[in-house]
Protein backbone atom coordinates (compact mmCIF):
# COMPACT_ATOMS: atom_id res chain seq x y z
CA UNK A 1 0.00 0.00 0.00
CA UNK A 2 1.61 3.40 -0.69
CA UNK A 3 0.68 6.91 0.94
CA UNK A 4 0.55 9.81 -0.69
CA UNK A 5 2.06 13.29 0.70
CA UNK A 6 3.09 11.20 3.60
CA UNK A 7 5.51 12.83 6.56
CA UNK A 8 8.59 10.88 7.16
CA UNK A 9 9.36 11.66 11.36
CA UNK A 10 13.06 10.51 11.67
CA UNK A 11 14.66 8.59 14.31
CA UNK A 12 16.13 12.64 15.43
CA UNK A 13 12.48 14.11 15.34
CA UNK A 14 13.19 15.66 12.00
CA UNK A 15 10.71 15.93 9.60
CA UNK A 16 10.11 14.88 5.80
CA UNK A 17 7.06 15.81 4.20
CA UNK A 18 5.57 15.32 1.14
CA UNK A 19 7.12 11.65 0.47
CA UNK A 20 5.60 8.81 -1.45
CA UNK A 21 5.97 5.76 1.15
CA UNK A 22 4.98 2.36 0.50
CA UNK A 23 4.04 0.38 4.03
CA UNK A 24 5.08 -2.79 3.86
CA UNK A 25 3.41 -5.76 5.91
CA UNK A 26 5.43 -5.66 8.72
CA UNK A 27 4.79 -1.99 9.78
CA UNK A 28 7.56 -0.17 8.43
CA UNK A 29 8.02 2.14 5.76
CA UNK A 30 10.05 2.33 2.52
CA UNK A 31 11.01 4.98 0.60
CA UNK A 32 13.03 5.52 -2.32
CA UNK A 33 10.39 5.46 -5.10
CA UNK A 34 9.56 8.84 -6.89
CA UNK A 35 6.28 7.50 -7.21
CA UNK A 36 4.37 4.10 -7.08
CA UNK A 37 3.98 1.69 -9.90
CA UNK A 38 0.95 2.27 -11.87
CA UNK A 39 -0.80 -0.79 -10.20
CA UNK A 40 0.23 0.17 -6.98
CA UNK A 41 -2.43 0.17 -3.89
CA UNK A 42 -2.44 4.36 -3.13
CA UNK A 43 -4.61 5.91 -0.34
CA UNK A 44 -6.47 9.14 -0.05
CA UNK A 45 -6.39 11.37 3.11
CA UNK A 46 -9.40 9.98 4.14
CA UNK A 47 -7.99 6.69 3.61
CA UNK A 48 -10.41 5.70 0.52
CA UNK A 49 -7.95 4.12 -1.98
CA UNK A 50 -7.36 6.20 -5.52
CA UNK A 51 -5.86 4.81 -9.18
CA UNK A 52 -3.70 7.78 -9.74
CA UNK A 53 -2.41 6.44 -13.13
CA UNK A 54 -5.28 7.28 -15.27
CA UNK A 55 -5.63 10.69 -13.56
CA UNK A 56 -2.10 11.02 -13.77
CA UNK A 57 -2.25 10.36 -17.65
CA UNK A 58 -5.29 12.99 -17.90
CA UNK A 59 -3.71 15.71 -15.77
CA UNK A 60 -0.24 15.23 -18.24
CA UNK A 61 -2.28 15.10 -21.54
CA UNK A 62 -4.57 18.26 -20.52
CA UNK A 63 -1.51 20.29 -19.23
CA UNK A 64 0.27 19.84 -22.77
CA UNK A 65 -2.72 20.64 -24.18
CA UNK A 66 -3.16 23.79 -22.96
CA UNK A 67 0.75 24.90 -22.72
CA UNK A 68 0.78 23.68 -26.83
CA UNK A 69 -2.37 25.43 -27.10
CA UNK A 70 -3.79 22.16 -28.71
CA UNK A 71 -6.99 22.59 -29.19
CA UNK A 72 -8.29 19.09 -30.39
CA UNK A 73 -5.95 16.99 -28.04
CA UNK A 74 -8.25 19.25 -24.97
CA UNK A 75 -11.35 18.51 -26.91
CA UNK A 76 -10.39 14.70 -26.88
CA UNK A 77 -9.58 14.59 -22.86
CA UNK A 78 -13.24 16.57 -22.31
CA UNK A 79 -16.69 15.34 -21.96
CA UNK A 80 -19.07 16.63 -24.30
CA UNK A 81 -20.89 18.30 -21.13
CA UNK A 82 -17.63 19.52 -19.45
CA UNK A 83 -18.52 22.83 -17.25
CA UNK A 84 -15.56 24.73 -16.99
CA UNK A 85 -15.88 28.12 -13.86
CA UNK A 86 -13.30 30.22 -13.40
CA UNK A 87 -12.75 32.60 -10.44
CA UNK A 88 -12.08 35.67 -12.40
CA UNK A 89 -15.81 36.36 -14.10
CA UNK A 90 -17.84 33.35 -11.74
CA UNK A 91 -19.06 32.08 -14.95
CA UNK A 92 -19.84 28.76 -16.22
CA UNK A 93 -19.04 27.94 -19.45
CA UNK A 94 -18.88 25.10 -22.18
CA UNK A 95 -16.74 22.88 -23.53
CA UNK A 96 -16.61 25.08 -27.09
CA UNK A 97 -15.92 28.02 -25.03
CA UNK A 98 -13.16 26.58 -22.80
CA UNK A 99 -11.57 25.19 -25.96
CA UNK A 100 -11.39 28.79 -27.60
CA UNK A 101 -9.85 30.09 -24.35
CA UNK A 102 -6.86 27.61 -24.95
CA UNK A 103 -6.78 28.88 -28.65
CA UNK A 104 -6.99 32.57 -27.64
CA UNK A 105 -4.01 31.58 -24.92
CA UNK A 106 -2.00 30.07 -27.91
CA UNK A 107 -2.58 33.13 -30.25
CA UNK A 108 -1.72 35.38 -27.00
CA UNK A 109 1.08 33.75 -25.91
CA UNK A 110 4.23 33.12 -27.76
CA UNK A 111 5.50 31.57 -25.05
CA UNK A 112 3.72 29.43 -22.24
CA UNK A 113 5.58 27.31 -19.65
CA UNK A 114 3.63 25.71 -16.73
CA UNK A 115 6.14 25.52 -13.31
CA UNK A 116 5.86 24.12 -9.72
CA UNK A 117 2.84 21.65 -10.71
CA UNK A 118 2.26 19.78 -7.74
CA UNK A 119 -1.02 17.23 -8.28
CA UNK A 120 -2.84 15.52 -5.15
CA UNK A 121 -5.53 12.62 -6.20
CA UNK A 122 -8.89 12.03 -5.54
CA UNK A 123 -11.18 9.11 -6.37
CA UNK A 124 -13.21 11.12 -8.70
CA UNK A 125 -10.58 13.65 -10.11
CA UNK A 126 -7.40 15.66 -9.00
CA UNK A 127 -6.78 19.03 -7.43
CA UNK A 128 -3.50 20.48 -9.96
CA UNK A 129 -1.54 24.02 -8.42
CA UNK A 130 0.46 25.28 -11.25
CA UNK A 131 2.55 28.34 -12.21
CA UNK A 132 1.77 29.70 -15.39
CA UNK A 133 4.61 31.96 -16.86
CA UNK A 134 4.26 33.28 -20.17
CA UNK A 135 5.27 35.83 -22.51
CA UNK A 136 2.92 38.35 -24.90
CA UNK A 137 3.75 39.38 -28.14
CA UNK A 138 5.16 42.29 -26.98
CA UNK A 139 7.84 40.40 -24.91
CA UNK A 140 6.18 41.37 -21.12
CA UNK A 141 6.22 38.31 -18.68
CA UNK A 142 3.49 37.41 -17.04
CA UNK A 143 3.22 34.98 -14.03
CA UNK A 144 -0.21 33.32 -12.97
CA UNK A 145 -0.99 31.17 -10.31
CA UNK A 146 -3.34 28.56 -10.80
CA UNK A 147 -5.55 25.87 -8.54
CA UNK A 148 -7.44 23.33 -10.86
CA UNK A 149 -10.18 20.99 -9.25
CA UNK A 150 -10.95 18.70 -12.24
CA UNK A 151 -13.60 16.12 -11.87
CA UNK A 152 -13.15 12.61 -14.53
CA UNK A 153 -15.54 10.41 -15.22
CA UNK A 154 -15.41 7.79 -18.02
CA UNK A 155 -11.68 8.66 -18.96
CA UNK A 156 -13.17 12.32 -19.40
CA UNK A 157 -13.01 15.64 -18.05
CA UNK A 158 -16.93 16.09 -16.60
CA UNK A 159 -15.94 19.42 -14.27
CA UNK A 160 -13.05 22.02 -14.08
CA UNK A 161 -13.16 25.22 -11.03
CA UNK A 162 -10.00 26.98 -12.10
CA UNK A 163 -8.83 29.61 -9.50
CA UNK A 164 -6.18 31.76 -10.82
CA UNK A 165 -4.16 34.45 -9.20
CA UNK A 166 -1.82 37.08 -11.14
CA UNK A 167 -1.50 38.35 -14.79
CA UNK A 168 -4.62 39.16 -16.58
CA UNK A 169 -6.98 37.26 -14.12
CA UNK A 170 -6.00 39.95 -11.06
CA UNK A 171 -6.82 42.51 -13.60
CA UNK A 172 -10.27 41.81 -13.76
CA UNK A 173 -9.99 40.29 -17.47
CA UNK A 174 -9.90 36.95 -19.11
CA UNK A 175 -7.13 35.24 -20.88
CA UNK A 176 -8.15 36.35 -23.95
CA UNK A 177 -8.30 40.06 -22.66
CA UNK A 178 -11.80 40.34 -22.54
CA UNK A 179 -12.86 42.20 -19.46
CA UNK A 180 -15.21 40.22 -17.43
CA UNK A 181 -17.90 41.63 -15.04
Amino acid sequence: MWLRDATVVERDGSARPGRWVEVVPTGRHQEGHDRPAADAQILDAAGLEIVAAPHDAIADALLAAIVGGDVAAAAALYADDLVVWHNHDGIDRDKAESLELIAAMARTYRALEATDVRRDHLADGYVQRTVFRAVDAAGNDEIVDTMMRVWVADARITRIEEYAVGGAAAEGEGRDGEHRT
